[in-house]
């Protein structure tokens, strides 16, 4: 591994945990509108 991959690799996490925040935030208006059905097929596995 060469220190610039792990730069980039830190850079990326950080803007990965961004855009999984604001993801979520959209996931959870659409499992509202879907009646949370997603949740019950993610239990089943």
């Amino acid at each position: 591994m060469r220190p610039k991959k792990i730069v980039y690799d830190a850079v990326f996490e950080k803007k990965f945990e961004k855009y999984k925040r604001r993801l979520t935030k959209i996931e959870r208006k659409r499992l509202k509108q879907n009646g949370c059905s997603r949740d019950n097929i993610q239990d089943e596995g």
